[in-house]
C-alpha cells in the first residue's frame, strides 16, 4: 500500500512540475509578444519595417538558378531574415505576431527546458540571408532564450 502512495505522489509531483513549465511557457511567449508589440509600436514611430521577409517574394524576384544542399550548419540567428510563408505569424525579431501559434511555442519552451534535443531547423540561403523553411517556433524560442546560433540543414539558392 505504502509503495502504491509513494508512487502517486511522485506521479502528482511529476504532473506538477509539468503544468509549472506549461505556466512558465505561457508567460515566456506573452513576455516575448508585448515586446515584439514595443519594438512594433517604436518601428512606426521611427518609420521602420518589423515584419519579416518572405521567401516567396525573394524567389518571385529573383531567378534561382541552382539549388545546393549543404548540410548541417550553425547559423547565426542574426543572419536569418525571414521565413516561407510564415511572415504574418513572427516579426524580423521572431516575437509571435499572432496568438493562435501559443500552444506550439509553449510546447516549444517546454520541451527545451527538459533538455529535449530538437531537431534542426530548414533554412534557404539567399545571399548572405536565410529563410526558415521549417522551424519558426524552434527560432523564436532559441531567441527569447538568448541564442545566438541554431543548429539547421541548409540549402543553398543560387540567383541571377
Amino acid at each position: 500500500m505504502y509503495q502504491n502512495l509513494t508512487l502517486m505522489q511522485a506521479q502528482m509531483t511529476k504532473s506538477q512540475q509539468a503544468e509549472n513549465l506549461r505556466r512558465k511557457g505561457a508567460q515566456a511567449f506573452w513576455k516575448m509578444r508585448a515586446a515584439g508589440l514595443v519594438r512594433r509600436w517604436w518601428a512606426r514611430l521611427t518609420g521602420r519595417d518589423t515584419q519579416s521577409a518572405d521567401l516567396n517574394q525573394v524567389a518571385a524576384q529573383a531567378s534561382v538558378t541552382n539549388r545546393q544542399d549543404i548540410g548541417r550548419q550553425e547559423v547565426a540567428l542574426q543572419d536569418i531574415l525571414g521565413s516561407e510563408g510564415r511572415s504574418g505569424d513572427f516579426d524580423a525579431g521572431f516575437h509571435p505576431v499572432t496568438t493562435h501559434i501559443r500552444d506550439r511555442w509553449v510546447g516549444i519552451y517546454v520541451a527545451r527546458q527538459q533538455g529535449v534535443v530538437l531537431p534542426p531547423v530548414s533554412l534557404v540561403k539567399v545571399g548572405e540571408g536565410y529563410f526558415i523553411r521549417d522551424g519558426n517556433h524552434r527560432v523564436s524560442v532559441a531567441s527569447f532564450l538568448g541564442q545566438n546560433h541554431i543548429d539547421a540543414e541548409v540549402i543553398v539558392w543560387e540567383t541571377t
